[in-house]
């Protein structure tokens, strides 16, 4: 979870039982093509399925449908979006 300008929270690393926090998830992957390409619906949004597994065992899953915006637009809320695969890859040649 990334801390935002635009949120006034305090970011939690662990949420113990009874807590709850909002926030920003943003997806990165390489170069998308076929089946691998999300398809998005009339509305302009993309479906997503998140699955959470609990420290119990448990498994919840929910469908989603988000908005699926451009990075341009993402880097106005964190110009940090969209370069972890760059980052990750510097760290590897070092």
């Amino acid at each position: 979870m990334q801390e935002s300008f635009i949120a006034s929270y305090k970011t939690h690393k662990l949420l113990v039982e009874g807590q709850e926090v909002n926030g920003v998830v943003y997806f990165e992957q390489e170069e998308s093509w076929g089946a691998f390409l999300p398809r998005q619906g009339k509305s302009g949004q993309i479906r997503i399925k998140v699955k959470i597994w609990d420290v119990y065992g448990g498994t919840h899953t929910k469908k989603f449908w988000i908005k699926s915006v451009n990075i341009d637009f993402a880097k106005k809320y964190s110009p940090k979006f969209g370069n972890f695969l760059e980052n990750l890859r510097n760290k590897e040649v070092e």
